[in-house]
């Protein structure tokens, strides 16, 4: 048995608190001073984390960490030769991308910690990973968690307990919905490795039940918030999870008794049918959905059809294929979105900023477009496709490169990390497309530290290959 240094516990603890304190707080709003103090406590014992650990960042395997520090490297090269708004970009490297800079290693220490422990570990509060995992799982929950509990306040209040119309989503506290919806792309997944863990007896019945609270959490904060495509991500998360729990507990058990094959399979469905019934109220909430893939179709249309351009102007919808009137919302997106595509066509490498690109160029090929509102000029609503637009589809690459190689990787990690990576990058990337998550500029700080969190977990030791080394858990046993 090794004696672990007070150094390292030092380390770790504020590494994981800092990382614990930006996912709480990251989309809460006027919170940059805190944000400034967690990034920079967690860049310093990250640092200190990762010095004796160079030898296996330096190596071959570490490439995707490389290819994604290059972004860095892209964004000066754009801002030097391809800038258009000179002052407005070099304001955000400064502010934006210095502090995506700053939580990179903290990222990739944290995942390389957590990589060293193997899943039992990582369930047991007793050991340091235990305490982290749970850490981690905890600011996870937080943007749910806060929204539901000031919601419920507000609806006590006015004396309609759960009530939609109770108040407004945005009165507390959030300004808007994809903070839930990234929330739960990233929270869900491991929700649904917990409750495979418990179900297999593999994990303390409790973490089942903190898994059960996160996805009621998840699933009341879309629905309540009335947002589509975080319902949208309920269903598609919780649907694979369905399907792939009902295969493991009918074939995969083969010498699992019946009794415990059923109990699997009820548990499943009891969760499922929570699920459903939220789905189902969603539905009826929300007749958009009846009309989706014909308002799209209009959407598409973007030559013989002007509302999208300026709703001002052009106030009447169009109609669809059943004469009736689009959903706004649906055709709005579908339209800015193809629009989008061409104008990143029209320039590959991207405009420049992380925000507003697309009205920048938008009202340069189309007169008639949104005039701009101070700062505001008008986004896709997609993701990476408003990222595209301004730092350029090799910009782009550069971060989709590595999470894809995690990704990979993380097949190939039979850890509960490793699990969470392979559930969590789908739901992350489609999230990102569905979702207006540039409008705020703290998800791009987000996107970098997830991904080196991912790379940090899938990073193989030199000796070792695909099978994870174990320089800390020699001192934590």
């Amino acid at each position: 048995m090794v004696t672990t240094p007070f150094s390292f516990h030092l380390q770790i603890f504020f590494v994981s608190f800092s990382a614990f304190g930006l996912l709480a707080i990251w989309a809460l709003p006027e919170t940059i001073a805190f944000r400034h103090v967690f990034i920079g406590l967690g860049f310093a014992a990250s640092l200190f984390y990762l010095k004796p650990r160079l030898n296996q960042i330096k190596s071959i395997n570490a490439w995707p960490l490389w290819i994604l520090l290059s972004l860095f490297v892209w964004l000066l090269m754009h801002l030097w030769l391809f800038s258009t708004q000179v002052t407005l970009q070099f304001a955000e490297l400064r502010s934006t991308w210095a502090r995506s800079l700053g939580v990179l290693p903290l990222g990739l220490a944290l995942g390389i910690y957590l990589s060293s422990f193997d899943s039992k570990a990582t369930l047991e509060l007793n050991k340091p990973s235990g305490r982290v995992s749970l850490l981690l799982f905890v600011g996870l929950c937080a943007t749910p968690l806060i929204f539901m509990s000031g919601y419920l306040e507000q609806s006590f209040e006015a004396k309609q307990w759960l009530s939609v119309n109770a108040k407004p989503w945005y009165d507390f506290p959030y300004l808007q919905k994809p903070p839930f919806v990234v929330a739960t792309s990233l929270l869900l997944p491991m929700c649904c490795i917990y409750l495979r863990y418990v179900i297999k007896s593999q994990a303390n019945w409790w973490w089942g039940i903190l898994a059960i609270i996160a996805i009621t959490l998840c699933v009341s904060s879309n629905y309540l918030g009335n947002t589509k495509n975080g319902m949208a991500m309920v269903a598609f998360i919780m649907g694979a999870f369905g399907l792939y729990g009902i295969w493991d507990a009918v074939f995969g058990w083969t010498r699992s008794s019946f009794a415990k094959r059923g109990f699997s399979i009820f548990l499943v469905a009891c969760v499922l049918g929570g699920i459903g019934w939220g789905l189902k109220f969603h539905l009826q909430q929300n007749p958009a959905w009846t009309y989706l893939i014909a308002d799209a179709k209009v959407g598409m249309d973007i030559d013989h059809q002007n509302h999208w351009k300026n709703r001002f102007i052009y106030s009447a919808l169009p109609l669809n294929e059943y004469q009736i009137p689009v959903n706004g919302s649906t055709y709005e997106r579908t339209a800015w979105f193809t629009a989008g595509m061409r104008l990143l066509q029209d320039r590959p490498q991207g405009y420049g900023l992380t925000q507003q690109s697309f009205g920048w160029m938008a009202g340069e090929r189309w007169p008639d477009f949104y005039p701009p509102i101070g700062s505001l000029r008008g986004m896709t609503h997609s993701g990476w496709l408003d990222l595209a637009l301004g730092i350029g589809i090799p910009g782009v690459l550069l971060i989709l490169v590595p999470l894809a190689a995690a990704w990979y990787r993380s097949l190939n990690v039979n850890t509960l990390w490793g699990s969470y990576v392979s559930w969590a990058i789908p739901a992350f990337i489609l999230t990102w497309f569905i979702t207006e998550v540039i409008g705020a500029r703290h998800f791009i700080e987000l996107m970098i530290f997830i991904t080196a969190l991912f790379i940090g977990i899938t990073l193989p030791s030199k000796k070792s290959g695909y099978q994870k080394s174990n320089p800390v858990q020699q001192h934590t046993n």
